[in-house]
């Protein structure tokens, strides 16, 4: 903020010295605008990615695996876990890093998490396939 109150004070108009004076300008003026297109970075929308992978995709899949296949027990909870890790993964890519918080070997806070939601996912998985006790058909609930 105090980047763009300086850069709009010196350049455009020295009344602009607060940022209710900025937004105010900024829907009249075009140089404000251009002023601050180049001082704010366009975001994703990295919340609504998030909904629609560990939300609606996740779901889905989810959903699918259990109505659609007989599987052993403890594979659809292994699944939950793996898919849930891989999607945070791919959401984290868009989001903005935590300000403070330092990356451990080049993931994210959230990413390096999931890393162990993985090997937690492949646990259960491991656990149901050696139990070998098949859940009841999709069909028959």
């Amino acid at each position: 903020a105090q980047r763009a109150i300086l850069t709009c004070v010196t350049t455009v108009d020295p009344r602009l010295t607060n940022p209710e004076a900025i937004i105010a300008a900024a829907q009249q003026s075009e140089p404000v605008r251009a002023i601050l297109a180049g001082l704010l970075p366009a975001r994703h929308p990295s919340q609504l990615y998030q909904a629609a992978l560990e939300g609606a995709l996740l779901f889905v899949a989810l959903w699918v695996l259990r109505t659609r296949f007989r599987l052993h027990d403890g594979v659809v909870t292994g699944a939950f876990f793996i898919l849930y890790a891989l999607l945070r993964i791919v959401g984290e890519q868009f989001r903005e890093p935590d300000v403070g918080v330092a990356f451990t070997l080049g993931l994210t806070r959230g990413q390096f998490l999931s890393v162990f939601m993985i090997g937690i996912g492949a646990a259960f998985i491991a656990w149901g396939m050696k139990r070998g006790r098949l859940s009841p058909h999709p069909g028959a609930l």
